[in-house]
């Protein structure tokens, strides 16, 4: 593992190291020589310590051009020179570095050190952060560790631990967004313990060769780290091998860095790489103009500028899963893509023209680095699939403590849950239900009751103006000046907190003008304000809209003209709940000297209770029974989705 202090004294020298002026590029190749000639020191490439040595017997000024001439010896892909400045403290960092046992610190830790030389700016600008070593085994442990150890587990006689022991050595591992090898170097090194472990008994043992560990990266550098890494585990692992069998550590093999490819992935042929699992986070933002063009090979026009650059990643999986049946997938990805809009275009495919059955999953959680300047607020989702329909599945979860669940289902869909599969289509539902707008942002002066008072005693027309602010932030009204406006509306916020039980929505009889932040239903009826209103329509947001962080982000199509209307309602089960929700807008009025948003982050009894029997009074019209949470409205809503989608009972 990555050990806390030595990334700490890492990390700060990468700091001293930019203080002294020293420019990024030449900082970062500079600390992946000197993590190589310490792990060389370590496996034996190196006889002795000499860069220790060099380190320790240096002054602050004459350690660059002694370090210029040692790095010579290197092999050419470490050998790049650099202009390099060190101070007095600078050096003293540096020699605080010789006293670590770096035998015991993972090579993953070059990587980690890089993405340390990145500003915030850069890694946003890439869409790649570093992907902490609990997330990697998150990915890689449930794919194929666990899958092997239980296999190992059950092997009884020796020829079947030979058998197991021979496989361990054959199995191909494959990252196309590889980075510094995280996940290569991590699955390197849970396969050959396991190989270590089997190979009890058997007289003629080597260590696992890196050149089933394929990876493609489009940066030269992040490709330099992958190999440099997987070479330098490599040899640590063959040192451990010749140590536990006592037998004379062979010479370097500069081959053993695995195969690692500067490449655009997306314009690669994979069929070029043979690969038993395919493991990664893909990048979820666009680094190179010519990237966007290899997004577009894989989707429509359409679709192409509405998913995350890490779905071209999944498809072409699919692609590779659908070609070669007995490969599994499993991706570290943002959870935009199991999110909204993006689903249909994603997964669709990969389901319905791939043939791919999702098989476990890891549900929205949050991310995580081990390293300090990457502390950014994202959520992601690991989903693996493969053309295997697997009996028993699994959902994960992570508490906020970090701790993970899991869930046996029959079947998991593209959203991440156990229900039927659903595809949510932009033209929604074919019914009449009220049209719902979105207006774009208003150049009109923003008036006061009182200036509105004035222009209206002049002759002018004006009428109340909602934003999202003024309709949950505040109680003061605002108005503009116009002679349009709509009336009887339905006004939704176009985002609104997670935690809260319910969207608020208003109604307003009045004319009123809205902006951008929010969706409104004109022309409605309090029928439409109860059904959107209720925890069936809630439940469906929840499910299918998009996130802003964690915070709903509404949406017109996704939840409003996709949102199953319940069928064969009467004029008499639509009046009580058209009286219901008036009750709610009602008690409403007690509060009205608070903003809105505050009474429903935590809802007084007596509108709780309110909005209670409009939930029962809504549920009834889709069954006779009443919902006791979101799971059983859903499974309900999704089955009255695709009979509404299909024509089909």
């Amino acid at each position: 593992m990555i050990k806390d202090k030595t990334l700490y004294d890492l990390q700060n020298l990468v700091r001293k190291l930019v203080s002294d002026k020293n420019s990024i590029d030449d900082v970062r190749s500079f600390l992946l020589q000197l993590i190589f000639c310490f792990f060389c020191e370590e496996s034996g490439i190196f006889l002795g310590k000499p860069f220790t040595q060099l380190v320790l017997s240096s002054e602050a000024s004459s350690f660059p051009s002694r370090f210029m001439q040692f790095i010579t010896s290197l092999p050419p892909f470490m050998a790049k020179p650099q202009q390099l400045f060190l101070s007095e403290d600078t050096h003293h960092a540096m020699k605080k570095l010789c006293r670590i046992s770096w035998k015991d610190v993972n090579p993953s830790i070059m990587g980690a050190v890089h993405q340390a030389a990145l500003s915030r700016s850069d890694q946003r600008a890439t869409g790649t952060h570093y992907t902490s070593l609990r997330n990697v085994h998150r990915v890689i442990d449930k794919l194929l560790i666990d899958k092997l150890l239980d296999q190992f587990s059950e092997t009884k006689s020796a020829e079947e631990i030979a058998v197991l022991y021979e496989q361990l050595g054959k199995i191909s591992v494959f990252d196309p967004a590889c980075g510094g090898g995280n996940f290569l170097i991590e699955s390197y090194l849970g396969l050959s313990a396991m190989r270590l472990i089997a190979s009890r008994g058997i007289s003629s043992v080597k260590p696992l060769s890196t050149r089933n560990f394929h990876g493609l990266e489009l940066s030269e550098e992040a490709a330099c780290i992958c190999r440099t890494a997987l070479f330098a585990t490599a040899r640590l692992e063959e040192k451990r091998y010749a140590e536990q069998f006592k037998t004379p550590l062979s010479p370097v093999d500069l081959s053993e860095c695995g195969d690692i490819r500067c490449i655009d992935a997306l314009n690669f042929d994979w069929d070029k790489i043979s690969a038993d699992y395919i493991v990664g986070n893909p990048p979820f933002m666009f680094n190179h103009k010519e990237q966007s063009f290899s997004q577009t090979q894989l989707f429509a026009d359409s679709a192409s500028a509405s998913v995350d650059y890490s779905a071209g990643w999944i498809i072409k999986a699919a692609q590779y899963c659908a070609a070669h049946p007995r490969t599994e997938c499993a991706f570290l990805t943002t959870n935009s893509v199991c999110q909204g809009s993006q689903v249909q275009f994603i997964w669709e495919p990969v389901t319905d023209k791939y043939k791919m059955h999702i098989n476990w999953a890891y549900k929205s959680f949050r991310w995580v680095s081990d390293i300090s300047n990457s502390k950014i607020d994202l959520s992601c989702v690991i989903t693996a699939f493969s053309a295997k329909d697997m009996p028993d599945k699994q959902l994960m979860t992570v508490s906020d403590d970090g701790h993970d669940s899991a869930r046996t289902v029959s079947h998991i869909n593209a959203y991440l849950t156990e229900y039927d599969d659903i595809y949510l289509y932009p033209e929604g539902l074919d019914d009449r239900r009220p049209t719902m707008l979105l207006r774009r942002r208003t150049e009109t002066p923003i008036l006061t009751r009182y200036q509105a008072e004035q222009r209206t005693e002049s002759g002018l027309l004006t009428c109340r103006f909602i934003t999202a602010h003024n309709m949950l932030a505040t109680t003061m009204r605002q108005y503009v000046v116009t002679d349009g406006g709509y009336s009887n509306s339905i006004v939704i916020p176009r985002h609104s907190s997670e935690k809260r039980k319910y969207v608020p929505l208003i109604y307003c009889k009045e004319r009123v003008m809205v902006n951008d932040s929010v969706y409104i239903i004109p022309n409605t009826d309090l029928f439409v304000f109860g059904l959107l209103s209720s925890s069936m329509h809630n439940a469906w947001v929840r499910m299918f809209c998009g996130r802003l962080d964690m915070r709903i982000r509404y949406s017109n199509i996704l939840c409003y003209k996709n949102f199953p209307f319940p069928e064969d309602i009467t004029t008499e089960q639509k009046e009580n709940i058209a009286r219901l929700a008036a009750r709610i807008l009602e008690l409403r009025m007690n509060y009205k000297d608070q903003p809105l948003g505050n009474v429903y982050n935590d809802l007084p009894p007596e509108l709780l209770l309110a909005h209670i029997n409009l939930d029962k009074a809504v549920e009834k019209l889709y069954g006779e029974q009443l919902f006791f949470n979101d799971d059983a409205r859903l499974k309900v809503l999704i089955k009255l989705f695709n009979k509404q989608r299909t024509g089909s009972p």
